[in-house]
């Protein structure tokens, strides 16, 4: 029984009886599951038998393009198109009314125009593919087109003609093409605007939404925003652009990386910020603190608790507190920030406030004898002599000499 077939099959061949329609299908079943070279067969076999079916150049020429032999695509356009030119000199008679058929013409003719333009364009021949998308354009136009010739002329170096054609397009990559061209042209501001458009609209294209997210980032750190961090000071703020960078990276993008480790590095703010900070610029190293705790979460604890020590070198305790606050947020164990903190408090006259802190640091370090020799200290100074003594002479026992000659001035008499 498949020996029958398969003569069937033979006779069909050699006999010609396989149909236009019956080929067509079966290239188009395998061009459609990706099996190109079996697709190429089975028109090659098409068109020997009917050379003058422009279907099977088209779907060929689209065929080659998917496997990237451009030349074999153009070359195919160009039977196709030559057979359409002919028929319509063929047909064309006066008061002639254009059929369905020919409609259907038009559309190939169209696709043929633009499977060449694509092909030049993948050879780099941008011009060569421009002369061919204006054809396509002008004989059935269709957004992807516009993209296309859009690429084209901004290869060409001619933004304005790429940004007039991407507009034509409701598609969401053309907004980050020209969120791109911007980016390029140092127009942060516009390419903003048009990148987070694409962002907003939530594309299930991720490698789009990624490239959005990836060139807003950039937008964002190569214009950053003044921001006013303290007192009357402001900085250049790039870290939201961070957030965006991190997305893209999530999103799949590996060029993010680098940007990432170049423009985001949380330890090279920090590390900066303790710089300044041992050189006394006090209010530079607030602000390298402030670009690592936005940055990265886990520099947050410390860069607040360094945040806080310059505020409180400068004697701006309130605002020192503000900062040991946020650093206490993310980790309630760190005895130094309660210490730093109970030291605020006791300079804005918060007394029990400032005991209440040095409980919880000898809570968490026992024998600390400076957290018992400064609570011993304001325990006097509240009026609580056998309160202070004790803590005193605590600290004493764990090695504090001070705290003797504070024995000996408060608790002796």
């Amino acid at each position: 029984m498949k020996f029958i077939c398969i003569f069937i099959l033979f006779f069909l061949l050699i006999t010609g009886c396989i149909s236009e329609t019956d080929y067509f299908k079966d290239a188009n079943k395998y061009y459609d599951n990706k099996e190109y070279v079996e697709c190429n067969r089975i028109l090659s076999s098409a068109i020997k038998e009917y050379p003058n079916d422009e279907d099977f150049y088209w779907l060929r020429a689209k065929s080659f393009i998917a496997i990237d032999s451009f030349n074999k695509a153009i070359s195919d356009c160009n039977y196709g198109i030559d057979i359409l030119i002919k028929n319509e000199v063929k047909n064309k008679k006066p008061n002639y009314k254009v059929n369905n058929d020919e409609y259907r013409h038009t559309l190939i003719k169209s696709d043929l125009y633009s499977l060449r333009g694509i092909a030049k364009k993948s050879l780099n021949n941008y011009m060569g593919a421009i002369i061919d998308f204006d054809m396509a354009i002008s004989l059935n136009s269709q957004s992807d087109i516009y993209i296309y010739r859009g690429d084209c002329k901004c290869e060409l170096f001619d933004y304005n003609g790429a940004i007039a054609d991407y507009k034509k397009t409701y598609d969401i990559s053309a907004l980050v093409k020209i969120g791109k061209i911007y980016f390029k042209l140092k127009n942060y501001s516009e390419a903003q605007t048009y990148l987070w458009s694409a962002i907003d609209r939530s594309s299930r294209d991720s490698v789009v939404i990624s490239e959005a997210n990836l060139y807003y980032g950039l937008a964002k750190i190569f214009k950053p925003y003044t921001v006013a961090f303290y007192k009357d000071n402001t900085i250049q703020d790039s870290t939201e652009g961070c957030a965006y960078l991190q997305q893209a990276k999530k999103l799949g993008s590996k060029e993010a990386e680098g940007y990432i480790a170049q423009y985001c590095n949380a330890e090279k703010f920090y590390n900066k910020g303790v710089d300044d900070y041992t050189a006394n610029n006090y209010v530079l190293a607030i602000s390298e603190f402030h670009k690592a705790s936005r940055i990265d979460v886990l520099h947050s604890e410390s860069a607040n608790y360094y945040s806080g020590l310059c505020k409180f070198q400068m004697n701006d305790f309130t605002e020192a507190m503000k900062d040991l606050n946020s650093a206490i947020e993310f980790n309630a164990k760190n005895p130094a920030l309660y210490n730093l903190r109970a030291k605020c408090k006791s300079n804005l006259s918060d007394a029990r406030g400032a005991i209440a802190d040095y409980d919880k640091v000898i809570e968490l370090i026992p024998n600390d004898n400076e957290a018992y020799y400064f609570r011993g200290m304001v325990k006097l100074y509240l009026g609580d002599k056998e309160g202070g003594c004790m803590d005193l002479s605590k600290s004493g026992e764990l090695g504090n000499k001070l705290a003797y000659l504070m024995i000996e001035k408060y608790c002796s008499r």
